[in-house]
């Protein structure tokens, strides 16, 4: 308990280098043709009283679709700056979020503090209409992902189990209902 109040108190200063900003968009929908690169521009302000550094997240499943421009960015409190965010656009439409991570600029302890604006984000894959495979086109798949080498071994002990065990029930059965017994009344 003493350990965790210490660590809280220790805490607690550093918390104040957590900034605050805005963006101008709450959500953003992008709209491309698939594979294509597509863009949106968001306005960043930091409404602090400190200097701020920015930088963009995002979700490692999403993190090769967007970039920024700039990636990384310093802003004085009061100013504002526009980004430019890219994205690739994917084969089908996808939902997602960017992070603006924001810390202070004057910070130098180990310890870093930041704060984020989630922002959600769609990219809609534009489709033709009327537009049609033609005949004998096949529909793109998927690679082909094999199962992990030790997966499959634990699945062929399991299944061996599973069969060593029925063969036993089977067995103590057939022995418990008087097969291979022979009675004699006398």
């Amino acid at each position: 308990m003493k350990h965790a109040i210490i660590t809280m108190l220790l805490l607690i200063p550093s918390a104040v280098f957590a900034g605050s900003s805005s963006v101008d968009q709450s959500r953003i929908a992008v709209q491309g043709m698939a594979g294509e690169a597509a863009t949106s521009r968001v306005r960043v302000t930091n409404t602090d009283t400190k200097p701020l550094r920015y930088e963009l997240s995002a979700a490692d499943s999403f993190r090769e679709r967007v970039s920024a421009n700039p990636p990384r960015f310093s802003l004085a409190p009061g100013e504002s700056k526009d980004v430019v965010l890219r994205f690739r656009m994917p084969e089908v439409t996808q939902a997602a979020h960017v992070t603006l991570v924001s810390s202070d600029l004057r910070q130098r302890s180990a310890l870093k503090v930041s704060s984020g604006i989630r922002i959600p984000v769609e990219l809609i894959t534009a489709q033709v209409a009327g537009a049609s495979r033609p005949p004998g086109a096949s529909t793109p798949r998927a690679p082909i992902t094999l199962p992990n080498p030790w997966h499959v071994a634990v699945y062929a002990v399991d299944g061996m189990l599973v069969i060593v065990a029925a063969y036993l029930v089977r067995r103590r059965k057939g022995e418990s209902h008087g097969h291979n017994y022979q009675i004699s009344f006398v």
